[in-house]
């Protein structure tokens, strides 16, 4: 909200500082989007990483599985190519002894190892526990794929899910023939082959068909359509995806086992997983800010520090202003009064001198006491402020009565004054006394204006534009000087030598208290004063009441 008091220097000062502050508000602003940008594009590049990151790290476990899952196939494969190995021999204590000691002394088979006949059943197992001896396994379909195709099976066995428990099943040829397989289990869950993730991740090794291997205990989600489209897509689409597993949206990367019906899936949810690049980006876009914002608070406490100062300096120069405008003032008005004093002090005189009556004198005394009340009566309605009493009135012949006071002091000089009315009659809603004070400072400051000139004309015009109606006073004088316009309706504010300045300022303010306006208008010659009133619409108009004086002296 602006101050009651304020100047066009205090506005300036306020638009420099509204202005200083925008552009830095501005700079700020793009500073700060192109930084948004670029750390967006480092969130995005951070969550790249991560997921790259998550892939890799699958695709490593997937290759270390797999390579662990061929060092089983390659010892059943040589432990196959052992003389010692014939299920059709009927004996079976060769087998036995090569069984025990391959158990003891391996790592790999932490579960057991055991020989099936060429029909699938046990003949023998290390730990007996393992599998019973005659249990038959040949209903299974991946015996029958390995005596089928002669090649190696790696299959998950699901009879308990307290384990991850896998078989490796090796056919074993001789001359061209099936005569029986070597089985090795492994427990995936206990043997270290799948290294889990850190924190809430979760492994899964799942089978093409969507069945889970790895953990002994498969996450709720495993049951779900999504899941089971993951595992069998598993391969064709290898990367890292975004799925919603049990309601909650998962990171998905998904590397397939070689030389394998698995899949080993890397799952983690996308909120933490994403926590820390998006943690660098609150962290550094909230570093960002407070460099941007601590230059500006540092401009905005300078600024404010600054303002504080000027307006200290802004009020001791108004101030002064105020005093000098006071001194311009007193001197104007001690310069009027002195003047009319001294017209009666000289009057007085001669009346004394003479010792009568002298009708020249008196008349003169009258008229200088009639200036001296004038004066101190519009002094006094400038200060207090005009309150208008408007009313109905008809202009065309109030102006015409009001110039018409004017025209003998105007043929005293051999000034032309002319009055342009149109036909109709313009009703305008008016203070009759404010129109006469108006009217005679503005044809007084045009007789003013003209009397020196060759063949003086004023030219008062009456008008209706746009709704109001207007008085123009028009002459071909020397016009205002262009210094003067900015201050033209100030107070005390003139551009005679023996003017007062007070003249103009309260006409306008006379003219504004009856809803009008008065300005300078354009003119090509001379100087041109544009009087306004409102319109009465409607009303019927009044003649202004008697008592207005013959004639009215204007205010320099």
């Amino acid at each position: 909200m602006k101050r009651r008091d304020a100047t066009p220097l205090s506005a300036a000062r306020d638009r420099l500082s509204r202005s200083a502050v925008a552009i830095y508000l501005a700079a700020t602003g793009v500073a700060l989007a192109i930084l948004l940008s670029a750390l967006v594009t480092d969130k995005d590049h951070q969550e790249q990483e991560l997921r790259d990151r998550l892939l890799m790290g699958t695709e490593l476990r997937s290759e270390s599985l797999g390579r662990h899952l061929a060092m089983l196939t390659r010892e059943l494969g040589r432990l196959g190519e052992s003389a010692a190995i014939d299920p059709t021999d009927g004996n079976i204590v060769p087998e036995r002894e090569l069984l025990r000691i391959t158990h003891r002394n391996s790592a790999v088979f932490d579960v057991g190892v055991a020989i099936l006949d060429d029909e699938g059943k046990v003949a023998w197992s290390e730990p007996q526990r393992f599998l019973p001896q005659g249990e038959p396994l040949g209903v299974n379909d991946w015996f029958h794929d390995a005596k089928r195709d002669g090649r190696t099976q790696i299959v998950p066995v699901m009879p308990d899910r307290s384990d991850a428990l896998v078989y490796v099943v090796s056919p074993v040829i001789r001359d061209g023939r099936f005569i029986g397989a070597l089985l090795g289990g492994i427990d995936l869950a206990t043997g270290g082959s799948i290294e889990p993730l850190p924190g809430d991740n979760v492994t899964v090794l799942a089978t093409r068909q969507g069945e889970v291997v790895f953990p002994p205990n498969p996450p709720a989600f495993s049951e779900e359509e999504s899941f089971v489209r993951l595992a069998r897509g598993a391969g064709a689409d290898e990367g890292v995806r975004q799925v919603r597993l049990g309601g909650v949206d998962r990171e998905v990367a998904v590397s397939p086992v070689a030389d394998t019906d698995f899949a080993l899936m890397s799952i983690a949810d996308s909120v933490p997983f994403y926590q820390p690049a998006r943690s660098r980006l609150w962290v550094r876009l909230a570093a960002a800010l407070g460099l941007l914002l601590a230059p500006l608070l540092l401009l905005a406490s300078r600024l404010l520090r600054e303002l504080r100062i000027f307006r200290l300096s802004e009020e001791e120069v108004l101030r002064a202003d105020r005093i000098r405008h006071l001194g311009e003032a007193s001197n104007a008005i001690a310069h009027e009064v002195k003047n009319s004093l001294n017209g009666i002090r000289v009057g007085l005189d001669l009346l004394l001198h003479r010792g009568k009556g002298d009708g020249a004198v008196v008349d003169t005394l009258r008229a200088e006491i009639q200036r001296l009340t004038d004066f101190t009566s519009d002094l006094l309605l400038f200060s207090r402020g005009p309150v208008a009493r408007a009313r109905p009135v008809e202009l065309g012949t109030f102006v015409s009565e009001i110039t018409e006071l004017q025209r003998e002091v105007a043929a005293e000089q051999g000034i032309r004054l002319e009055v342009e009315k149109p036909a109709e009659a313009v009703t305008a809603l008016a203070d009759p006394q404010h129109v006469h004070v108006i009217l005679s400072n503005l044809i007084g400051n045009a007789i003013d204006a003209v009397s020196s000139r060759p063949s003086p004309r004023i030219d008062v015009r009456l008008d209706v534009r746009d709704g109001v109606a207007t008085v123009a006073v028009s002459d071909n004088g020397p016009g205002v000087d262009p210094a003067l316009v900015p201050r033209l309706f100030e107070p005390f504010a003139t551009g005679k030598p023996s003017g007062v300045g007070l003249g103009l300022a309260l006409s306008r303010n006379l003219a504004a208290a009856q809803g009008g306006g008065l300005e300078l208008a354009p003119s090509p010659h001379g100087a041109t004063f544009r009087f306004s009133l409102p319109l009465a619409h409607g009303e019927s108009a009044q003649t202004p009441p008697p008592g207005l004086p013959a004639t009215r002296r204007h205010i320099p």
